[in-house]
C-alpha cells in the first residue's frame, strides 16, 4: 500500500518507475475511495521489503510517501480503470514489461535510498 501520493504527479508510470529499482513491479491500482492511495503488487517478498525500507517516508512532488503491507497478495485486473487527473488509467499491468530490471544482477549493487525525495524536476535531493 502506497499513500499519500500528489494525484497531480504521480500515476502508474511513475510508480512502476521508482518501483522497479527494488523488484519487478506486477500492477499498480490507484484506489477511488482512498485519494491519493495505490496498491503496488511486487513480484515477490524480498522486493517489497527493499521498496519499503528505501522508500518509505520519502518525499515526492512535495508529498510524503508512506509505504505499508496490504493484507492482499495479488491485485485483480479492473476491468474498468477511472482516469487519473493527468489523463491516464488508475491501473495498469506491468507483468511482461520488459522495462522489469531486477532480473539483472547489478541490482544488488545499485539500490537507491531516495529518504531525501525527488522534487518537481526529477532530480533527487540528498536527504
Amino acid at each position: 500500500m502506497v499513500y499519500g501520493l500528489n494525484l497531480e504527479k504521480m500515476n502508474a508510470g511513475r510508480i512502476f518507475n521508482l518501483f522497479c529499482l527494488y523488484g519487478n513491479v506486477v500492477r499498480v491500482k490507484f484506489l477511488k475511495t482512498k485519494e491519493g492511495c495505490a496498491m503496488v503488487q511486487m513480484g515477490d517478498g524480498l522486493a517489497v521489503e527493499r521498496v519499503v525500507s528505501n522508500l518509505n517516508n520519502s518525499l515526492f512532488f512535495g508529498s510524503k510517501m508512506q509505504l505499508g503491507f496490504s493484507k492482499q497478495a495479488f491485485l485483480a485486473d479492473v476491468q474498468s480503470p477511472y482516469q487519473l487527473p493527468d489523463g491516464t488509467n488508475s491501473f495498469q499491468d506491468f507483468m511482461g514489461s520488459k522495462n522489469n530490471r531486477s532480473g539483472h544482477a547489478w541490482i544488488r549493487n545499485r539500490l537507491l535510498n531516495l529518504r531525501g525525495g525527488i522534487n518537481g524536476l526529477g532530480k533527487v535531493r540528498r536527504g
